[in-house]
């Protein structure tokens, strides 16, 4: 890359940066084109030679987010796959999963993602895939467990892991507005369908 596109990478990041927590901040409607530029210290100009508006800005950082949320997960299962049983397993995710929602900026601008689903058939088409990959690992996962005889589920697995994605969103949300809201019982439900 040479010294142009370097620069060029570096606004388009800062940018990206910036409408990240506007849109986390403010929300998606109420942040302006203007916000994002006066914030990142750019011109419109500068803004339009990276996007061409501002649904294409937050639509990539919607698919950055996610894919990265979908590859840690999927990392965080993996790695404790085999050297754990079922209930360590279920604690480390959940445990994974609790850190996000400590951010209070990436559940509003995670709200934002599905708010503005049913008005911008993209986002609604890529949180359907990612909904679908977290639902794969888990079902995966849980399967693994199973045939290693480490759960017993009350439910089928793809039934169980649409339950716990389910689950993690509603903590999710209700954790975002309510902080009594306990983890630890999340978890009891989740061993309760998992039949151990």
């Amino acid at each position: 890359m040479n010294k142009h596109q370097l620069k060029s990478e570096k606004t388009k990041s800062l940018m990206k940066d910036v409408a990240y927590k506007l849109f986390a901040e403010k929300g998606y409607s109420a942040t302006s084109i203007d916000d994002i530029t006066k914030g990142a210290g750019y011109t419109k100009g500068a803004f339009y030679a990276h996007f061409n508006n501002k649904e294409e800005i937050f639509l990539q950082i919607m698919d950055e987010r996610m894919l990265l949320l979908h590859q840690q997960i999927q990392d965080s299962i993996t790695i404790n796959l085999e050297s754990t049983n079922s209930k360590e397993l279920i604690l480390s995710i959940f445990n994974y999963l609790l850190e996000l929602t400590q951010n209070e900026m990436w559940t509003s601008m995670y709200i934002e993602f599905v708010a503005n689903s049913s008005r911008i058939p993209e986002i609604q088409t890529k949180l359907t895939a990612i909904y679908q990959g977290w639902k794969i690992v888990i079902k995966n996962s849980l399967d693994y467990l199973l045939n290693a005889k480490q759960i017993n589920p009350k439910i089928p697995t793809d039934s169980l892991a649409t339950a716990i994605v389910a689950i993690f969103d509603g903590y999710n949300i209700q954790h975002h507005v309510d902080h009594s809201v306990e983890l630890k019982k999340q978890i009891e439900i989740i061993h309760y369908l998992l039949g151990i």
